[in-house]
């Protein structure tokens, strides 16, 4: 997720426009004819209606009208882009043309500033845009990036290509057929931009540090992951590239760009060659976290694990020299992607890998779910990209139970939005280490101690919103969606990545990590693909890939629960306010 700020992070003027309709592109999209005006992300008009009234729960400190009574828009005065004082909360929940018309709204904004915070020469992203204090507008561009927003792009424009209303509108700034016109340039910018780095770097194997930009479109290591002699590849951040390469491939392939597709094919086979080479340590026989890439005297590269950051500052404590312990499904995804698809790696090998990473489960009123580092929203990325259910139908409730026990938690808590790993707001009066508050999360899921718990973060919402992808019938994700755009985080591109609970402080910054898993979540992720993907490719055995991953993760699954009776998820979530909606 957003991390605090590398030092080489100078800020550039905002220049450029989104990538514009390419000839070869604009045949294959379809058009927006015969869509209703104003569509958006989802038609109003076609939303079922049919839904009951929301419920007043247990932990309930006001209830809703058992009826809609309110009207659709309150009379609220003030900028366009504060368009969520307008909607009235019960209506969003209980009529879905209402939330429909929310949803649209809100990808409309953000679509202003994913026109901004997407690289037009590499179409690449960068970490987002800082935002002016008092107007809300456009300081400068924070033009730093990780391979980690890299597979938020891919994620979101290869949804877009596929069809997915709201990603395709939020990439058009509201229009869905110029949006995935758009999606198609990003991908092709996308893949230039990384076959020149690969060529000027055939050691990373195709791999990416933390980097700026160049002028020219050269991407820079940044002088934070520069060591002696070369630089570090970060194990989180390139466990989701690498996902979100595959992934892309297997979508250009549905949509008929063989040509693209074939070159994503080519860049993914040396990442496929070069996984093994790079992340795993077979001396001890573990996938390694910030893997070296230093040349020797011989004067060739070589990799190493990183053993001189297993204790490094607290704005860097995702840094460690192996994966062990209990890994939250973030770092989880380079290790099923290493030994799903590494080559050369003993069965040895691969069963010592999982050896120490173990799920932890709590048993709550809700269900039994998962806990993690600290129970914050970014720690399930994975689930945008992964098939988890689909390979093993038990984590299904887990994950549903996990998304009631945080609704429940910041409901009775009173806060506006979700405690989740994010960016400092400007003004906040309590001791914090550097710009970014990492130990925010979720108290009652963490297995470590949560620092801070008197801020949230918009983007907290996204697991809830992809428990319910789709929906605007009583969808309990918009609703905390809703009550996270106070107005003071509501500006001109979109919302604001973090605040305060008491409404006083807000982050002057609004990130790609912030910002693109929530249309993503709504559009239901990119795990369908990646399961077509690994159903059609080799594993690093021999075998189809889907057959060494859902054996991974059904392992996984029975290590950690075993036989033991799991609580189902509970009949109700949580609104703000206390009023239910019933589960999924």
């Amino acid at each position: 997720m957003s991390r605090a700020a590398p030092i080489d992070s100078g800020s550039t003027p905002v220049a450029g426009a989104p990538p514009e309709a390419r000839p070869n592109a604009a045949a294959k999209v379809e058009s927006n004819a015969g869509r209703p005006a104003g569509e958006v992300g989802v038609d109003p008009a076609a939303v079922d209606r049919s839904a009951p009234p929301v419920s007043k729960g247990t932990h309930a400190t006001a209830a809703p009208a058992a009826v809609l009574e309110t009207p659709r828009l309150s009379r609220v005065s003030g900028p366009d882009y504060r368009f969520a004082a307008r909607f009235d909360p019960r209506a969003i929940v209980q009529d879905p043309a209402v939330a429909a018309e929310f949803w649209n709204q809100y990808l409309k904004y953000e679509g202003r500033f994913l026109h901004e915070a997407i690289n037009d020469r590499t179409g690449l992203p960068f970490d987002g845009l800082d935002i002016d204090p008092a107007t809300g507008a456009v300081k400068s561009v924070r033009d730093w990036s990780a391979p980690s927003k890299i597979s938020l792009s891919l994620g979101l424009a290869g949804l877009a290509l596929s069809g997915k209303t709201s990603s395709a509108a939020v990439l058009g700034s509201g229009d869905v057929a110029k949006g995935r016109v758009n999606a198609l340039a990003m991908l092709e910018k996308s893949i230039t931009t990384l076959e020149h780095w690969q060529a000027q770097h055939p050691e990373s194997g195709g791999y990416l540090p933390w980097y700026g930009t160049q002028p020219n479109g050269d991407l820079r290591i940044l002088p934070d992951w520069q060591v002696e002699g070369g630089y570090q590849l970060p194990v989180v951040d390139n466990g989701e590239f690498a996902w979100s390469m595959l992934i892309t491939e297997q979508i250009l392939e549905d949509q008929g760009y063989h040509d693209l597709a074939r070159r994503y094919h080519a860049y993914n086979q040396r990442l496929i060659d070069h996984a093994a080479t790079i992340f795993f340590d077979h001396e001890v026989q573990k996938v390694r976290g910030d893997a070296l890439v230093k040349k020797g005297a011989d004067g060739q590269f070589h990799y190493e694990t990183d053993w001189d950051h297993t204790q490094v500052d607290e704005n860097s404590k995702y840094r460690v020299s192996v994966m062990t312990g209990n890994t939250e499904q973030e770092s989880l995804m380079l290790l099923l992607f290493v030994t799903t698809f590494g080559k050369n790696l003993t069965p040895q090998e691969i069963a010592s890998t999982y050896q120490d990473t173990k799920f932890r489960l709590k048993d709550t009123e809700d269900g039994t779910t998962l806990m993690g580092p600290h129970g914050s929203s970014h720690e399930l990325w994975a689930r945008l990209f992964l098939p988890f259910e689909q390979a093993e139908p038990g984590f299904a409730d887990l994950f549903r139970a996990h998304e009631q026990v945080r609704a429940r938690y910041f409901a009775d808590k009173g806060t506006p939005g979700f405690a989740t790993a994010a960016g400092v707001p400007r003004g906040y009066p309590n001791p914090v280490d550097g710009t970014y508050a990492g130990e925010q999360g979720l108290p009652p899921l963490a297995y470590e101690p949560v620092k801070y718990d008197d801020m949230f973060a918009v983007y907290g919402v996204f697991p809830l919103l992809l428990e319910y992808a789709g929906q605007t019938k009583q969808n309990p994700g918009l609703a905390w969606l809703h009550s996270s755009l106070v107005p003071a985080m509501q500006t001109p591109y979109g919302a604001r990545e973090a605040g305060t609970n008491d409404g006083k402080h807000v982050t002057d910054c609004k990130t790609i990590d912030g910002t693109v898993p929530l249309p993503m979540a709504f559009d239901g992720g990119v795990a369908p693909f990646a399961e077509r993907m690994m159903e059609q490719r080799l594993g690093g055995d021999g075998r189809p890939a889907w057959e060494s991953y859902r054996e991974r993760l059904q392992a996984l699954y029975k290590d950690a629960f075993g036989d033991a009776k799991l609580i189902p998820p509970g009949p109700e979530v949580l609104l703000p306010g206390g009023a239910t909606v019933p589960a999924r």
